[in-house]
């Protein structure tokens, strides 16, 4: 978790918004961007409906009521293609995130690369289209999501071309866009091959994007006639394997750790709340409960931190089934 989080000021609006302490706010924000690592690595966490989203961040509340206050609070972008983008994820994520898209053969959406289909967030100044509060977000668990990014590719201008060149860090894009305009392409064409470019990002430096652009011709994929990946690519993509695997191992470890003070957690909590009736509980009544192997091990040692442990969580079902009944 970026140490700026703490107390920063989406934290405090978070914490206001669904009525939490600064612990459980900065519990959800790092089980949102774990999650996101693993089940939404490219940003594209709309993909997932909201009671997903919610289960990732551990939220045992209503789950549009925590997106909402996500959205609303900036942790999350609204976005026409995706539903909801985690905000600046190739900004903030580790860096064993983009190792790990290296790995794979991908990179973080177009959308974080071109910047023009991040719509204003709900509530910001500039907000054209103000949303009642009073309603959920609409989920849409299965966004549309072509590979080369064609709600951008349909939409393009020689304008807004030149300006995705730009941003791709090729520094004469005015020659790259004036020669792919000169061999007859569209702006859809030469946005199709930026895409592609940031899809595969870093195998070419911007100069191998600049060379793509200027020799295209009409009807070619954008995935077509690339020049071969750089060395420093090569040699990114292999530390970056070494890397992602220290990583993993390490998250594999503190996974491990969570879920082992998260059991311990929850044993105390299930002592306290029903050990008193557990300890007051006659011995029929102990059996009753209990199934035959449990009545066995009972018998062998009325103690067994087993027997106690599923009289514990017995109580507790039973309690949760009688207050829905």
């Amino acid at each position: 978790m970026k140490r700026e989080a703490f107390e920063h000021p989406k934290t405090m609006d978070l914490m206001s918004r669904l009525g939490i302490d600064q612990a459980k706010a900065l519990g959800t924000l790092a089980m949102l961007w774990n999650w996101t690592a693993d089940h939404a690595i490219q940003g594209n966490i709309g993909k997932w409906p909201d009671g997903a989203i919610a289960r990732g961040c551990s939220w045992d509340g209503e789950a549009s009521v925590l997106v909402r206050a996500l959205v609303d609070s900036r942790w999350l972008d609204e976005n026409a293609d995706h539903r909801l983008l985690v905000h600046d994820w190739p900004d903030h994520c580790e860096r064993w995130v983009k190792a790990k898209l290296v790995k794979m053969g991908k990179w973080f959406v177009e959308a974080y690369a071109v910047g023009s289909t991040v719509r204003t967030v709900v509530g910001s100044a500039d907000a054209t289209a103000p949303r009642d509060p009073t309603q959920p977000i609409q989920t849409n668990p299965n966004p549309t999501n072509p590979a080369t990014g064609a709600a951008e590719v349909e939409g393009a201008s020689w304008e807004s071309v030149s300006e995705a060149v730009r941003r791709a860090g090729v520094a004469d894009h005015a020659t790259a866009v004036s020669a792919a305009i000169t061999n007859g392409l569209s702006p859809s064409d030469v946005q199709a091959i930026v895409n592609h470019w940031w899809s595969r990002k870093p195998a070419w430096k911007p100069d191998g994007l600049h060379w793509r652009i200027r020799t295209a011709q009409p009807g070619e994929s954008p995935a077509d006639r690339w020049p071969p990946p750089s060395p420093e690519a090569e040699l990114f993509n292999r530390s970056a394997a070494a890397s992602a695997k220290v990583q993993r191992q390490a998250r594999d470890r503190a996974a491990v750790e969570a879920e082992r003070a998260n059991s311990e957690a929850r044993k105390q909590y299930l002592e306290s709340r029903f050990g008193p009736t557990v300890d007051a509980m006659t011995p029929e009544q102990v059996i009753e409960l209990l199934p035959a192997m449990q009545r066995v091990l009972y018998r062998k040692d009325p103690k067994s931190h087993l027997v106690r442990d599923f009289l514990l969580n017995e109580l507790k079902t039973k309690q949760s089934l009688e207050a829905q009944a």
